[in-house]
């Protein structure tokens, strides 16, 4: 089964992900490969860092299922990996995705027939106020915050727009209550 975390900046997805794995014995990080070096706040199993040779040639052969381009760095999940966990029962792959690839792995999903190994989790957008102090607790620098907060505002309705059913969490506060409504949405 995969668990997936979509929610606009500065809404938890990160610490949530962490305190899912840590309270749930079964649940990992389903791992995507990019360029980029790794970095002190990337969770463990959360990446395999490759050089841009081995990325394109791993693209070449067709082994990504998607690729995305930040800024001069790529990711990459592969199908392999994919499949490997839709097929699992016993564990719990979690990733943190973007509505856009959300929607490519729903579909490649459906078509072998294991749309229902995925559980979509949307985290609603905390009020303006604590996404500052998020952003501000992180290090992010002032003119960042305010590109990010206006990125915020249409993240939610762009989400829903894609027609997949999401689980609804708030993550307004403790990060503990959404993991916990999590687990519970999880287990009905």
């Amino acid at each position: 089964m995969i668990l997936t975390l979509t929610g606009a900046s500065g809404a938890g997805k990160t610490t949530i992900a962490e305190r899912l794995i840590a309270t749930m014995p079964d649940a990992h990080f389903l791992t995507s490969f990019t360029t980029r070096a790794a970095r002190p706040s990337d969770l463990p199993g959360e990446y395999d860092y490759l050089s841009n040779d081995a990325f394109d040639n791993m693209e070449a052969r067709g082994e990504f299922l998607w690729t995305a381009r930040v800024a001069d760095t790529r990711h990459g999940t592969t199908r392999s990996s994919l499949q490997a966990a839709l097929d699992n029962e016993t564990s719990i792959s979690i990733m943190i995705l973007v509505p856009e690839v959300l929607t490519k792995l729903c579909d490649f999903a459906g078509a072998i027939g294991k749309r229902d190994a995925i559980r979509p989790v949307l985290i609603t957008t905390p009020p303006e106020g604590i996404l500052r102090a998020r952003m501000r607790e992180r290090g992010d620098e002032d003119a960042k915050i305010e590109a990010r907060i206006a990125a915020t505002l249409d993240y939610e309705a762009k989400a829903k727009a894609t027609g997949i059913t999401f689980i609804e969490i708030a993550n307004e506060g403790d990060a503990n209550e959404a993991v916990r409504m999590i687990t519970d949405a999880n287990n009905t």
